[in-house]
């Protein structure tokens, strides 16, 4: 008997040291690290599979995938907002700690109508001034509403939630649905937003996409400059400096500087209301951290074409710069839709993660580009430099082509990890037939990820000689590639 009651006091212990919530975890992240992931920044490792589950987050039940190297974590009773996206336990989007744990019942009136301001990833509907939010307004369940969460695939080569709002058949006309998918091997998201006419008229939104990031990046600091964005700027633009103010900035702030050859503008946070809207083709945007040296990469479609109109003057990308709480809000716009009752229409964004600091000058859907790849020829080889940041563990592999696309010569392999950034310093002896140098980015099962560059070899370079012929030296000059959009 004796023996029983010790068992029983014994496993009664166990049960609660390991918890008890039905299997919901509880995750409890301290400043802007996110302890979900096992390991930390130094030993994070991609596991075989993607993988989703409940949890508790900060007072909130919650939806979280998971990958080895990313976590990510929904909560469905805020606006289906994705709350944390990191790599290794840092997390890249910003959280407003004020408001951790809390619901709001939906305003009846315009007295009740308060903006909370939880933080995250969400989106609304553009363009704003026919929204007339946030908050919702009366009668328009999406922003701040509960919405319904439910894992659409728990594991496997992919893991994926789905989230709906309530249907606003009065207000906007609109019911919402995000499906966000974690792919395994990698720092891949998908979010997919649609917007489906749940009124019984025809309705014409733009689908607006809204990410918080951190404009505090140290405990010590009311602000950081090191919190940075970065938006390509169209070669082509209606913009006199390639982008437009559409808030009367505090003052003039110098939060934004033209880098890269003014292809690129950088948003330097320095806690000032402004915002820039950039008519940016190329599709893609990022935001680095800079003090801890993380990068986050966003790319789209852009439908540059006269049938397809933006809002804001044609504003595909916008930078919002907040003055009060310490963040800014890189935005992305799909084109106007018009949407029929019934019909839905959809804008995608794909995500990655790479352990790297800025400036962000181009992006692929294999890398980052911190310094552009260039290729200087000299007496017979190439001279290979730049430096990217990688999104998926694997290798690079860089390989000379012949004028039929087949490799020739020795294909040349290189580590990646999105956990390191890679500097580019090699010399490569040019085969004969050589008409280009690829370079692109394999997973650890050698599957392609996808190309980095291209850079063509002139034509002395790569020709042949005759047979019998003293090959004539190369001449010497230096190829740059242009950064995949």
């Amino acid at each position: 008997m004796r023996l029983l009651l010790v068992i029983s006091v014994l496993l009664i212990v166990a049960f609660v040291i390991t918890g008890c919530g039905s299997g919901v975890d509880s995750v409890q992240p301290q400043h802007r690290d996110t302890p979900g992931i096992s390991g930390g920044a130094l030993n994070a490792a991609a596991t075989e599979t993607a993988t989703s589950s409940e949890l508790d987050y900060q007072g909130w039940k919650a939806l979280r995938m998971q990958n080895g190297l990313v976590e990510i974590v929904c909560v469905p009773a805020i606006g289906g907002r994705i709350m944390s996206y990191s790599l290794a336990g840092h997390n890249m989007l910003w959280n407003n700690p004020a408001e951790y744990g809390k619901t709001y019942p939906q305003p009846k009136s315009e007295d009740q109508r308060k903006w909370h301001n939880f933080g995250g990833y969400k989106v609304w509907p553009a363009p704003q001034s026919d929204w007339h939010g946030p908050p919702d307004p009366v009668g328009s369940p999406l922003e701040g509403a509960a919405w319904e969460g439910k894992i659409t695939t728990a594991s496997g080569a992919y893991a994926e939630i789905t989230l709906t709002s309530p249907a606003d058949k009065t207000v906007t006309g609109l019911q919402m649905t995000r499906r966000i998918r974690l792919y395994a091997g990698t720092t891949k998201l998908t979010v997919r937003e649609t917007f489906k006419n749940v009124a019984a008229k025809p309705v014409r939104w733009s689908i607006w996409e809204v990410t918080q990031l951190p404009g505090k990046l140290a405990k010590d600091k009311d602000f950081s400059p090191e919190a940075q964005a970065f938006i390509p700027l169209n070669p082509t633009s209606k913009f006199t400096d390639g982008y437009t103010h559409l808030v009367k900035p505090d003052k003039d702030t110098e939060q934004f500087a033209k880098i890269a050859n003014n292809t690129v503008v950088q948003t330097s946070y320095k806690h000032l209301m402004d915002k820039i809207g950039v008519d940016s083709v190329a599709g893609w945007a990022a935001a680095v951290d800079g003090v801890s040296g993380y990068a986050m990469v966003k790319r789209f479609d852009v439908k540059a074409d006269k049938d397809h109109e933006y809002p804001d003057g044609g504003s595909t990308v916008e930078n919002w710069t907040n003055p009060d709480e310490a963040y800014m809000e890189l935005e992305v716009l799909s084109p106007l839709y018009d949407i029929q009752p019934g019909q839905e229409q959809s804008f995608e964004e794909q995500w990655y993660l790479a352990k790297m600091n800025g400036p962000i000058v181009g992006a692929t859907d294999a890398v980052a580009i911190r310094v552009p790849v260039t290729m200087a020829m000299a007496d017979g080889e190439a001279t290979l430099s730049g430096e990217i940041g990688a999104f998926a563990p694997g290798k690079l592999k860089i390989a000379f082509m012949d004028a039929t696309n087949n490799s020739v010569g020795d294909v040349v392999t290189m580590d990646v990890s999105p956990m390191t950034d890679l500097k580019l310093d090699k010399k490569l002896k040019v085969p004969a037939g050589a008409v280009k140098l690829a370079l692109k980015v394999n997973d650890t099962k050698d599957k392609l990820v996808g190309m980095v560059a291209e850079l063509p070899i002139a034509a002395a370079t790569a020709a042949a000689p005759p047979a019998g012929a003293q090959a004539a030296a190369p001449t010497a000059g230096t190829q740059a590639a242009t950064p995949a959009q």
